[in-house]
């Protein structure tokens, strides 16, 4: 097991930082999100819960004025033939200002989540299988500043990114600031960064192995965690470690969860905790942190089907989530499982994303061109990835040869190809950080950052 060392102890400035967040959440007065207590505009079938009737496929009460409605949200007005209370939007904007999870379908808003009375029986809800995208046309932007960029998050603050000689640099307020300067004095392996409201998080480790190709490994020792404030000033070392490296994973209401040698801890004022029922995770697996839940599966390494497994990071006993055959994401009630096939005539990898809704078991194939993706993202309301025939070397050719960018809108299946004006989608061409409005790609050669609007 590693020996685990707060430098010196957890800085001043982390403390002061959780401090000030338990202080504001103490000063706050806490209002129930709209519609997240009342299933307000939760989509249905047949029957809704608390009093709510299903109205033309959503959970609303009917009325006969505006006046009926104001009670479930301020922008709630009394629709035409008998549709009962709604939220008129031209766009998803409009919707997850009133509730984060509401999306615009057809001029009125619904929320993203499954209907409340789905069941698997009744799964899919939409065609998946290959098919043709309609055209999306979308932009996008230089992020200014950025270059030879190693990891990043993107958040509802800013966007803040680690580049290779260790800087750390953020793009807030259309403006791109240094938090933490380069290491010029020492060869570093940046290993991620996660933020929270306030302060961002990033780990360094020591120089790359200078292993062969075909032998890949992790750089070695020391293992260092710094904080620094989003709007800048003093860079604080919370946690180093001499004998092991740290790859941040996110922030939690319990700390900074962390993977280091295999297992996993949560670092916060109090010290650094062992998850102890959490077992060791090998590097070959996949592992994520989402909702406030740990999830893993050994597939990248046996390659055949194998077990999902979630536990709840404050503890509890493993369950097998489901079989899966691919590698996965997950996040917003969701996980999407990716899976490999090997065609023939011609011989090509063709990937498959399956959808499973964690609250109602409903599995759902996704809408595909039946070509090798690069790995998706995921966000409240759409799955995004670039695909490419898979018969391809992937060569450095290949770098310059444009990818369609694709999503599937994840509540009605719409499938949907986004040209991006002024820039091209490649193989080369990371996906890096995203929030609500942007997807951050990374560029090639010079690894700079593009922001590509959702639209």
């Amino acid at each position: 097991m590693v020996e685990y060392q707060v430098a010196k102890y957890l800085r001043t400035g982390f403390r002061h930082a959780c401090l000030a967040l338990l202080l504001a959440s103490c000063g706050e007065t806490t209002t129930p999100d709209n519609g997240s207590e009342t299933h307000f505009l939760l989509r249905c079938f047949d029957s809704c819960e608390q009093g709510f009737e299903c109205l033309s496929g959503v959970c609303t009460r009917a009325c006969e004025a505006d006046v009926d409605c104001s009670d479930l949200d301020d922008a709630a007005v009394c629709a035409e033939a008998g549709a009962g209370c709604r939220v008129l939007c031209e766009s998803d904007q409009d919707c997850t200002a009133e509730h984060e999870d509401w999306l615009c379908d057809s001029g009125q808003c619904v929320s993203s989540k499954p209907p409340v009375d789905s069941s698997p029986s009744e799964c899919p809800l939409f065609d998946g299988g290959v098919q043709e995208p309609s055209i999306r046309q979308t932009s996008q932007a230089d992020i200014p500043g950025s270059g030879d960029v190693r990891t990043a998050v993107a958040d509802g603050t800013g966007l803040f990114w680690q580049e290779a000689d260790g800087a750390v640099r953020a793009f807030t307020d259309a403006e791109t600031v240094e938090l933490s300067p380069s290491v010029l004095d020492s060869v570093i392996s940046p290993m991620g960064v996660v933020t929270d409201d306030t302060t961002v998080y990033f780990a360094e480790a020591g120089p790359p192995r200078m292993s062969p190709p075909e032998e890949p490994g992790p750089p070695p020792p020391p293992g260092l965690l710094y904080a620094v404030p989003k709007a800048g000033g003093e860079v604080e070392l919370l946690l180093e470690l001499d004998d092991a490296i740290i790859t941040p994973l996110a922030v939690t209401d319990q700390g900074i969860v962390i993977l280091s040698d295999q297992r996993v801890y949560v670092v916060s004022d109090d010290g650094v905790e062992l998850l102890e029922h959490i077992p060791p995770i090998s590097e070959s697996h996949d592992f994520h942190v989402a909702d406030g839940r740990a999830y893993w599966s050994d597939w990248p390494l046996v390659r055949e089907p194998t077990q999902l497994y979630a536990v709840d990071l404050e503890g509890g006993e493993p369950e097998v989530i489901i079989e899966i055959n691919g590698t996965f994401i997950v996040g917003h009630g969701r996980v999407l499982v990716e899976t490999e096939t090997l065609a023939e005539d011609p011989l090509v990898l063709v990937n498959e994303l399956t959808m499973l809704d964690l609250e109602t078991g409903c599995l759902t194939e996704l809408p595909s061109r039946g070509e090798s993706m690069g790995t998706p993202v995921l966000d409240a309301r759409h799955v995004y990835w670039k695909s490419y025939n898979g018969s391809e070397d992937g060569g450095e050719d290949a770098c310059l040869d444009p990818l369609p960018l694709l999503r599937v809108n994840l509540t009605n299946g719409t499938f949907e190809e986004l040209p991006v004006d002024g820039f091209d989608v490649t193989i080369c061409s990371d996906f890096f950080a995203q929030d609500d409005d942007k997807l951050y790609m990374r560029t090639w050669p010079g690894h700079s950052l593009v922001a590509i609007d959702k639209p």
